[in-house]
């Protein structure tokens, strides 16, 4: 943020994008400025004057005080050139510099002495008689005087600058190490109010009207682009406002569905959990089961069930007393056990026998194959329903063997 400033006031505040405009604006309308910092200073009192500042001793709180000086001139818009007395006077004739300033420190004297040249100039003269008038009004309680001609010739080491100097010239004496740091003060403050009395330059009515001119169009200008640069971050902001409104409502459906969705989670997990201790609960009793199971099952004698294998081996059976019969909905069995007390028997066939069975029969003994199962009477014979029952487990056991 920079400022245009005139007289010491503030009449506009810019943007550093708005800058080279301004600055482009004072040279089409001939307004005199320089730039101090980020600022545009306006019709400075000291424009394009030079001023040369000579130091005499060699003492840093003197040196100090002098570059305090040089910035307050520099603000005016002067050119200071610091010289440590190695400039000569031919040399300082070609700087084209209005006044030469040459400063000094000595003890044992009053507060401030002025020396002057040796002939009279009108410029230092009457820098002098406003400095005195400035020192006078003041509350300060500083000692002054301005050397006489007998002073002069006395103050051999001034003779460079006082006597066939083409500038105008002004050798200050101080006994800085006597003066307080306010009457110091006083006495930089009024000096300057001098130099710029004496050599500044006032703007004429012509220059004033084109200046406030510019600084009115500047501000119309400079309000424009302000208000239309706040109109479109304005529209900016509203379009970054609904895109977080719409960002917010997504943000809050997706909050939402998370928390659905860990709750399903829970759900499910707790479910499983119970699944887990009930089979955990329940696993015991399945596992006596089937080994009960088995163990009925171990008792059983299994038979064929196929349709076509039974018709295969119908040889096997034609001996038996009674039928086999296969139903239409299922591979079942009925059996007519005989009874005790009959006279009805079973004759086991010879190849049957558990006492004639070996395995080289049971692989190579023909089985007849015939369609239809027919019921066949057999004999009685002298056989018990017992021997039948072990003649069939031992017919199981070569079997499995």
């Amino acid at each position: 943020m920079g400022k245009v400033i005139w007289n010491n006031k503030v009449l506009l505040e810019f943007e550093e994008s708005h800058k080279q405009l301004l600055l482009a604006s004072c040279n089409s309308k001939n307004i005199k400025y320089i730039l101090n910092e980020e600022n545009i200073v306006m019709f400075p009192a000291l424009y394009d004057k030079t001023i040369i500042v000579n130091i005499i001793s060699n003492d840093e709180k003197l040196k100090k005080e002098i570059q305090s000086i040089e910035s307050t001139l520099s603000l005016e818009g002067a050119a200071v050139i610091i010289d440590n007395g190695n400039a000569t006077k031919q040399t300082i004739r070609y700087l084209d510099a209005q006044i030469l300033l040459s400063f000094s420190v000595e003890e044992n004297i009053p507060d401030l002495t002025i020396y002057l040249p040796f002939v009279n100039d009108r410029t230092s003269l009457s820098i002098t008689k406003k400095l005195l008038k400035y020192l006078s009004l003041s509350e300060s309680s500083l000692n002054y005087k301005v050397a006489s001609f007998w002073e002069k010739i006395a103050a051999n080491r001034y003779w460079n600058y006082l006597w066939g100097n083409p500038l105008p010239t002004m050798v200050l004496e101080a006994g800085i190490p006597n003066i307080s740091s306010k009457t110091l003060s006083i006495l930089k403050s009024s000096l300057v109010k001098s130099i710029i009395e004496e050599l500044g330059e006032k703007p004429s009515s012509e220059e004033i009207k084109i200046a406030l001119n510019f600084i009115e169009k500047s501000k119309e200008t400079i309000d424009f682009e302000t208000k239309i640069k706040n109109e479109e971050q304005a529209i900016q902001l509203n379009e970054l406002l609904e895109k977080l409104k719409h960002q917010e409502s997504e943000l809050n459906s997706l909050k939402k569905c998370y928390r659905e969705t860990e709750d399903e989670l829970k759900r499910i997990k707790e479910v499983n959990e119970n699944e887990i201790i009930n089979t955990n609960e329940t696993m015991p009793k399945t596992k006596a089961k089937k080994k009960n199971n088995k163990r009925v099952r171990s008792k059983k004698i299994y038979f064929p069930i196929s349709a076509q294998k039974e018709k295969d081996k119908s040889m096997l059976y034609s001996k038996l007393a009674y039928p086999i019969k296969i139903p239409e909905g299922g591979p079942i069995y009925q059996f007519r056990r005989p009874q005790k007390g009959t006279s009805n028997s079973i004759t086991v066939p010879s190849y049957l026998n558990p006492a004639t069975l070996t395995r080289h029969n049971i692989k190579h003994h023909p089985t007849p194959k015939s369609a239809n199962i027919q019921k066949i009477e057999v004999p009685p014979a002298q056989t018990s329903c017992q021997d039948i029952i072990e003649n069939l487990k031992g017919l199981n056991t070569a079997q499995e063997k």
